[in-house]
């Protein structure tokens, strides 16, 4: 090839957009993969799907009492359940956030502290909440996020068990 058909800065200046566009692309791809399913533009990752399905089983084994054996465990469909919970989650979360739905300082203070785990003679206790929390691998901040969500989901649900009341 004749020297003259590409200049060194070129060549160097091709390696490096190739570079980018592969990160760029492994990025996007691996974003793909860590999704199990897109809502609306929003993403429901593996990683929340595979904790969601590993707390939802255990619960369910402790209230078998180890009686869960594969075949019910494959009558339960637990994997599509899991996944429909948390699809409709999601449904319901962007219903109650277009609806202006959420949780103000004064009601997670509230729900956070009639929660009878963090209580002690009836009174929320802050070291038995956080050793709670820490017990779980929790942090406070994560926890207190999750409760915000449930409280504009709490409203959600009164809303629309409001609306279909039958006479």
């Amino acid at each position: 090839q004749d020297d003259r058909s590409c200049p060194p800065g070129v060549q160097l200046l091709g390696g490096i957009v190739v570079t980018f566009v592969s990160w760029g692309g492994y990025s996007r791809y691996q974003q793909r993969s860590n999704t199990i399913a897109y809502i609306n533009g929003e993403a429901l990752g593996i990683q929340e799907y595979e904790r969601t399905y590993s707390q939802t089983l255990e619960a369910l084994r402790a209230q078998m009492r180890g009686q869960l054996d594969d075949a019910t465990l494959k009558a339960l469909n637990l994997r599509q359940r899991v996944y429909d919970q948390l699809l409709e989650r999601m449904l319901m979360l962007q219903d109650a956030k277009r609806l202006g739905m959420s949780a103000s300082e004064e009601e997670l203070r509230q729900r956070i502290a009639a929660t009878p785990a963090f209580q002690a003679g009836g009174q929320f206790n802050e070291e038995i909440y956080r050793r709670a929390l820490a017990a779980n691998n929790l942090t406070p901040a994560a926890f207190e996020e999750e409760q915000r969500l449930e409280v504009a989901l709490d409203k959600l649900r009164r809303l629309i068990s409001g609306f279909a009341k039958v006479s």
